[in-house]
């Protein structure tokens, strides 16, 4: 029987790996977030809202090729195909054994949606890996056309997501003697030169990118099981069959040199720095991923030497691999009809968008505080310029507020979409979904004013038997139109209190808005409104927000809360 060298052993893995991703990539339906980057694709600039640029070059490329799936993601197999090419460089000379390496590759949880998936963590992924490789040749010989493919890794980085500098920092701090290297300095100024035009873009914008990321974003206060879920989550995602030893093997792994100290310095200090972050508010468990590409680095060169992590990795390696491409498999074939719900909603979205896009016909769609399913209407539905969300003082803002759509559609008939039934009270009609139940309702001339911005000193509040007085607050129009409030006799327009509930909003009190006109860039004051509260109101100290409605959609955002005592 032929025996194959170790190099065709590489590429047969390599293959396998390609061949699945591709296939997954063309039939698997698009995750929201896919949706909700492929709207930036329609829209390309140096900047968006959640996320820097590259994801959406990535996807306009690929969709100038192909169709569908593919063309959203291809680029992104394509880059995770190269990554493991240089992946395997890296690794290669601690031993060449190529089995043992794509048993690793594949046991990774982690790494799978990310070999595929068209997300800004796809892009990080390859930079990372980039970065890493070109550093190490650096270390070995000083040149400026490494430092010049240094600088363009870089940008990337950060192009793709801004954990990139993590990475950076953990490295620099590794090696701080870098300071002192002229050609670190001249790398550092060409990377800045490449990240103008993205820096320009956050400075025109308010840096919205920045703010949101780092002030607006998962700050919940401190909850234990967000902690123990990220240790958990951290080895699970390392592996359910191999995790574990990968860990070990990376913490045990003895560093030799200034390349091996940067990958332990990137390794344990991304783990560490989102460990912190659990005790400041939520966290996603994605966040760490640049981590685990040291990790894998340390692990193989550890596992390579030893003949007992070897046959392990061999044994369950094989078991986990065919559990991964069963489950694989059976989310693009069999996910619809999966008994676990959240299996189930990873598929047939195309189906449930289909119908909204037949009960919408022509008219423009607006979805109430989802941007994901609004993404996927969008896509499935192919209107991205009239398809918008409008999301509520409860929710973070999204790139859907930096699109024209809400501008564009006003004074259409439009169909007005959303999951929560006790919005739509009149003229409300239930489409059920094999994913959900869906409310509509039909709103002639639309009218909406989605960033109106209202503030109040809420230490001029008082509180007399049960109404609340508020002397006056401000509401200031940011559009280049003008706002006119009760404009349309559908969409009443109310001041509104409200309780965040565990999951909705909570109505405590409203008061009615006379009919109010607002010139772009106007500041109008609105003068001793009272707020009846009701007798259900319980006592005891309640967290109020002041908002207002328009109709049936939520209250627009608003930085106006405070501290209610009752006795």
């Amino acid at each position: 029987m032929k025996q194959f060298s170790k190099q065709q052993i590489f590429w047969i893995g390599w293959f396998v790996f390609f061949v699945i991703n591709i296939l997954q990539a063309a039939f698997l339906e698009l995750h929201f977030d896919e949706a909700y980057y492929w709207l930036y694709s329609r829209n390309l600039d140096w900047g968006y809202f959640d996320h820097p640029p590259l994801v959406a070059v990535l996807i306009f490329a690929g969709t100038k090729l192909f169709g569908g799936y593919l063309g959203v993601r291809f680029f992104f197999v394509l880059l995770s195909s190269v990554s493991f090419i240089l992946l395997w460089d890296m690794v290669k000379p601690y031993r060449s054994l190529p089995l043992i390496y794509w048993l690793m590759v594949f046991s990774i949880s982690l790494w799978i949606p990310y070999t595929f998936f068209a997300v800004p963590d796809g892009p990080l992924f390859f930079f990372t890996i980039l970065f890493l490789w070109l550093y190490q040749k650096y270390l070995k010989k000083r040149s400026w056309g490494i430092v010049l493919a240094i600088a363009v890794a870089t940008a990337g980085l950060i192009y793709s997501k801004y954990h990139g500098f993590l990475l950076l920092f953990f490295v620099f701090l590794s090696n701080w003697k870098l300071i002192k290297e002229r050609e670190a300095w001249v790398l550092v100024f060409l990377t800045l030169i490449l990240l103008v035009p993205h820096f320009l873009w956050q400075f025109e914008n308010q840096f919205p990118t920045f703010r949101y990321h780092l002030v607006d974003s998962h700050q919940t206060g401190y909850k234990i099981d967000v902690t123990i879920n990220y240790v958990l989550g951290a080895i699970l995602l390392t592996g359910p069959f191999l995790g574990w030893l990968f860990l070990y093997s990376a913490f045990k792994y003895q560093s030799a040199d200034s390349w091996e100290r940067a990958l332990k310095f990137v390794f344990a200090g991304v783990f560490l720095f989102f460990f912190i972050v659990t005790f400041g508010g939520d966290i996603e468990l994605h966040w760490t991923l640049i981590a685990y590409i040291p990790m894998f680095i340390l692990a193989y060169a550890f596992i390579v030497q030893n003949e007992r992590w070897q046959k392990l990795v061999k044994k369950l390696g094989t078991i986990g691999f065919f559990v991964f491409l069963f489950v694989r498999i059976y989310l693009i074939v069999g996910a619809s009809s999966s008994p676990i719900k959240a299996i189930r909603n990873m598929t047939g979205w195309k189906q449930e968008m289909t119908m909204l896009k037949d009960e919408a016909g022509e008219r423009p769609v607006v979805f109430s505080e989802s941007y994901q399913k609004a993404s996927l209407y969008a896509f499935y539905a192919n209107r991205p310029g009239t398809t918008y969300c409008l999301l509520s003082g409860f929710y973070k803002y999204s790139q859907f507020d930096f699109y024209t759509t809400e501008n564009d559609i006003q004074g259409k008939d439009i169909l007005f979409v959303s999951m929560d039934s006790t919005l739509m009270k009149d003229n409300v009609r239930q489409l059920e979904g094999n994913l959900k139940n869906w409310y509509v309702r039909d709103i002639p001339a639309f009218n909406s004013y989605s960033k109106l911005e209202i503030d109040a000193d809420t230490s001029l509040f008082l509180l007399e038997n049960k109404v609340l007085k508020v002397p006056q607050i401000t509401l200031y129009n940011p559009y280049s139109r003008v706002v006119e409030l009760e404009k349309n006799t559908d969409l009443q327009t109310h001041l509104q209190l409200f309780i965040r509930g565990k999951e909705k909003w909570e109505l405590v009190s409203q008061a009615d808005l006379d009919n109010l006109k607002i010139e772009p860039g106007e500041t109008i004051s609105v003068k001793n409104i009272r707020f009846n509260l009701p007798d259900s109101l319980s006592g005891g100290t309640h967290h109020i927000y002041l908002g207002v409605q328009n109709g049936p959609f939520l209250p627009v955002h608003s930085i106006v809360q405070f501290d209610l005592h009752l006795n």
